[in-house]
């Protein structure tokens, strides 16, 4: 009688240990999972930036993040010399001016490089809206 009883006391917690494992790992998995979803949320809101250039033009500089303004301009005037309107998310260190810094889709390449690109090429692309002259 003592043996079936140790057998069966033994059994039991055999039982519980591998029911407790099961659960430890389904709830592992399901925090995992929601991890996977918040780290997939952040996402960069472009806004719309207005080249104004410096005081004076020959000091012009499109890396230069303090020299647009938000918004977009009018007065742009398709002559290809520089980047009059462009999308790029806000500066979360430097509010009220664009993040040049930040990679432009899945191209790899940050919005100041996207905005020479359109320049060179004097097409806009995803980056830069319009042209002006300088």
């Amino acid at each position: 009688m003592r043996t079936l009883l140790k057998r069966a006391i033994g059994a039991t917690s055999v039982c519980a240990l591998a029911a407790g494992m099961v659960l430890g790992a389904n709830a592992f998995t399901k925090n995992e999972r929601g991890k996977e979803f918040k780290a997939v949320d952040k996402v960069l809101k472009t806004e719309q930036w207005h080249f104004k250039g410096a005081a004076l033009p020959s000091e012009n500089n499109i890396s230069d993040p303090l020299q647009y303004e938000s918004g977009n301009s009018s007065t742009c005037n398709e002559i290809v010399e520089t980047a009059c309107n462009i999308k790029a998310p806000e500066s979360s260190t430097n509010p009220g001016q664009p993040d040049l810094t930040s990679t432009v889709g899945s191209t790899g390449r940050t919005v100041a490089q996207r905005i020479q690109d359109a320049i060179d090429t004097q097409m806009p692309n995803e980056t830069v809206d319009s042209f002006r002259s300088n």
